[in-house]
């Protein structure tokens, strides 16, 4: 039933939109995170402190990354595109999606509208990956799934964590860094 679905759909998009191409659901995956600390910036009161809300979407993050590579790496599920068997789950729209239910988290007592606009870019970004048959539509719901999941166990998670784990405040020092051809910050913390 899922593969006849998936067949069909990728079927209905090729033939609806055939030699569709974008890049724009590369940058829109991030679209809610930047959001989010851009309204923090213009002074809309978030859930947590910029500390805490850093750590809570560092925190989704990677758990939604260790869960996305494990099972791009065991299912072996090929794209529609013949590409790669690197597949399932979408890890784009599991980003996106890790971003939108942050960005709901954090100002839900603000308003609803903040999670209704990070849930239709982290949506619009699941059907950009179908549309430029780069996933199956089972692939973008797992990848909604696993980011919506990792974000919602950390904010479950967390408090305890900050309690037993982080007691102090934590400084971080950063440093720029130039190398040959690599330019960034590189980050000292301590307790």
């Amino acid at each position: 039933m899922v593969w006849r679905t998936d067949k069909e759909l990728n079927h209905e998009l090729l033939e609806e939109m055939p030699g569709f191409s974008t890049n724009i659901d590369d940058k829109l995956q991030y679209a809610p995170v930047a959001l989010v600390y851009t309204l923090g910036a213009l002074g809309a009161k978030g859930k947590n402190n910029l500390f805490d809300r850093t750590a809570l979407y560092l925190i989704s993050n990677s758990l939604m990354g260790a869960t996305v590579n494990f099972l791009k790496s065991n299912t072996y599920k090929l794209r529609p595109s013949g590409d790669d068997r690197r597949s399932f789950p979408s890890g784009h729209t599991a980003t996106a999606f890790v971003a939108a239910e942050f960005m709901r988290q954090e100002f839900k007592d603000n308003s609803p509208i903040f999670g209704y606009v990070g849930y239709s870019l982290a949506g619009a970004t699941g059907a950009l990956r179908m549309m430029n048959n780069k996933h199956w539509f089972s692939d973008v719901i797992a990848g909604a799934g696993v980011g919506i999941a990792s974000t919602r166990l950390t904010y479950f998670a967390y408090p305890w964590f900050r309690k037993n784990v982080i007691k102090r405040e934590l400084n971080i020092m950063a440093v720029p860094l130039i190398q040959r051809k690599l330019t960034g910050f590189t980050a000292i913390a301590w307790l």
